[in-house]
């Protein structure tokens, strides 16, 4: 009988390694010594873009009046969810809770690093219980174990208006200092015009309207990254900068915008700022430990998963999203932001409906679901 059990044990055990065997995904941000570096980086390629400028200045100038880009605003109709196959700070039970819940219309997009196909067909497998197969893509990425904070590394969805107006969909490559840069691959995955910089920044920190208003915490790397990059490559018409004063220094962990005109926030310093700049605000509670949140929520077409923490705040939180007509999704958050430093927002990325065209090999990258 004990040998029975302990076949079973370690059967379970084979299958829990099996979802992290591609290494642990790090904490959420870096070390103080990781963030001068990119501080540095940053101030460089700003000196470097300002003697360009100095020598042809008339280049900037056109690059300028030639822009016209507009940002996706993330509660705009959602076409697809990303995110990686990492099980980490109990990850797994919140993206089996996404797909459980995804609105009808919405794809599911998984990336791995790994290359064995019994385990990619295993990852296919456990997400269409609660999908249908032709919902699910199961990619192959390089590094793509290295990309557990998706909405980090993944490329920024935007739109870049052609001659006649119509949106073209475009999506912005910043510099990420985990070896994840999908931006390539995931540019070709939906037939998408690339847009890149050299600059060090995170998709957790910048957040957009349908307007062109642009929002980031100047933490170190920010701080360094120029108006006219927020202009010329995302279509930021104005881009209205924070204090890093929690946190890691994201914005999705501080701002949640409902429409052009309202926004969400935990802080009374953001609150202001943002009142300053015209927008109606609604305050959040916010929960007890330093790196939890109720903003860092995901809005998927009417439907918000929404991180919590058994505390009283929840039922608070709760009831104000619904007041905003969302069907509230409550997922556990309690390891993802304690151990992790993060939550639902930051291990997701949501794209527009746009075409989905299979990865080629030759781009990096190769869909993996099976046919």
């Amino acid at each position: 009988m004990g040998g029975i059990f302990m076949k079973h044990v370690i059967l379970l055990f084979v299958s829990l390694i099996s979802w992290s065997a591609w290494g642990a995904a790090p904490i959420h941000g870096y070390t103080p010594e990781q963030s001068q570096f990119m501080a540095k980086e940053n101030q460089k390629t700003a000196a470097n873009e300002f003697m360009r400028g100095l020598l042809t200045p008339w280049q900037g100038q056109m690059a300028s009046v030639n822009v016209d880009r507009v940002p996706f605003a993330e509660y705009d109709q959602v076409g697809y969810i990303i995110f990686n196959d990492g099980s980490d700070f109990n990850a797994l039970e919140i993206k089996k809770s996404i797909a459980k819940n995804l609105p009808e219309g919405v794809t599911l997009v998984i990336y791995t690093g790994n290359t064995d196909k019994n385990y990619q067909n295993r990852i296919f497998t456990l997400f269409t219980k609660d999908l249908p197969a032709d919902r699910v893509k199961v990619v192959y990425l390089p590094d793509g174990e290295s990309g557990f904070w998706a909405r980090d590394g993944v490329p920024v969805p935007s739109w870049t208006l052609d001659v006649s107006g119509s949106k073209v969909f475009t999506v912005v490559d910043a510099k990420y200092y985990y070896p994840f840069e999908p931006d390539q691959t995931v540019s070709e995955m939906f037939s998408a015009e690339l847009v890149s910089h050299d600059y060090y920044h995170e998709g957790g920190n910048f957040l957009a309207n349908s307007l062109g208003e642009c929002f980031v915490v100047d933490n170190e790397r920010a701080v360094k990254v120029p108006d006219a990059v927020f202009l010329e490559k995302y279509g930021c018409q104005k881009t209205i900068r924070f204090p890093h004063i929690k946190g890691i220094g994201h914005i999705d962990e501080s701002v949640k915008l409902i429409n052009d005109r309202l926004a969400l926030t935990d802080d009374a310093s953001y609150a202001k700022i943002l009142r300053d700049n015209g927008l109606t605000v609604n305050m959040l509670p916010r929960p007890q430990n330093q790196y939890e949140t109720y903003v860092n929520s995901l809005y998927v077409n009417g439907t918000l998963f929404l991180p919590v923490f058994s505390q009283a705040g929840d039922a608070d939180a709760i009831q104000l999203y619904e007041s905003f007509g969302y069907k509230v999704i409550p997922l556990n958050s309690s390891s993802l932001s304690n151990d992790g430093l993060g939550s639902i927002h930051c291990i997701t990325m949501a794209y527009p409906p746009v075409e989905f065209k299979v990865l080629l090999s030759q781009t990096g990258g190769t869909e993996v679901t099976p046919k």
